[in-house]
């Protein structure tokens, strides 16, 4: 690469799979004094010398959900995935699979929540966003093959620390799918085998394209956790949130009172929520 800025965005691209010019803007140039505009001439000017590179493409224009509007949605090549494989050994051999249309919306919806995560931390004076892993990464240092989070953030304030599993979920399967999802994280806790790699169990934090779906999943991973026989366990050291992705990505943004918990009822935040003794 010959300048840090496309590197960036090569390694953003492997990391998230598809991404548009919003995404790469913030995720390359988040907290530059450039002005708006010309942010917008610096990343064209990225995208365009990676295109012309061969390694990138765009696609058609696509709706993701929680946007009104259409965009250009840019992926990495073989041959980009190969560059990104140079500056990060520890990309999956094989480059992910691409085309398909719900793949791509739920790696935009994936890459609007780390985006909301890192405006959060240059909006709050003193946070930081420590560590943003996907989904394969954090799966590969759980140790696992049945628990493939979406992602891990792991973000500071400078009274908490909040570790947490993303789950992006786009309603297209249906509630037996999710309730399965929720035994198989009740199942890795009381294994224990995360201890060797996480210093504290994680929130697993769910994000939905709309309030009824939000709604639903709560009611099926509360049903699901109350059904344990060491149900009073679960309760106390296990978390599992719920927000629409048009709360995620608002003004109050993912440290606000936006929070849905399975067994409980009102929306909160996640700090101050967060049980200390699931460690």
């Amino acid at each position: 690469m010959s300048s840090m800025r496309e590197t960036q965005a090569i390694t953003n691209l492997a990391a998230h799979g598809y991404l548009t010019q919003r995404h790469v803007d913030e995720l390359v140039l988040g907290g530059s004094t450039l002005s708006p505009q010309s942010r917008q001439v610096v990343v064209r000017r990225v995208l365009g010398r990676l295109k012309r590179l061969g390694l990138i493409l765009e696609t058609p224009r696509v709706m993701s959900p929680g946007w009104q509007a259409t965009r250009l949605v840019y992926f990495l090549t073989a041959a980009g995935y190969r560059e990104a494989q140079r500056l990060n050994p520890e990309l999956p051999a094989r480059r992910p699979h691409h085309g398909d249309a719900s793949l791509m919306a739920h790696a935009l919806m994936c890459a609007d929540v780390a985006v909301a995560f890192r405006q959060a931390a240059r909006n709050r004076p003193g946070d930081e966003l420590v560590d943003w892993e996907s989904g394969w990464l954090a799966a590969e240092r759980l140790g696992s093959t049945v628990v493939v989070p979406d992602a891990r953030v792991v973000y500071a304030t400078g009274e908490w620390e909040i570790d947490a599993f993303i789950e992006v979920d786009l309603a297209t399967e249906g509630s037996r799918v999710f309730a399965a999802k929720v035994a198989q994280y009740l199942d890795l806790y009381r294994s224990g085998e995360w201890r060797g790699h996480l210093p504290v169990w994680p929130i697993v934090l769910t994000i939905t394209p709309s309030a009824a779906r939000n709604a639903t999943l709560r009611r099926v991973a509360a049903t699901v956790m109350s059904a344990q026989s060491d149900a009073e366990r679960i309760r106390t050291a296990f978390e599992f949130a719920f927000c629409p992705i048009n709360d995620m990505t608002g003004p109050a943004g993912p440290l606000g009172a936006i929070w849905t918990f399975a067994g409980r009822s009102g929306k909160e935040m996640i700090l101050g929520t967060l049980n200390r003794g699931s460690g």
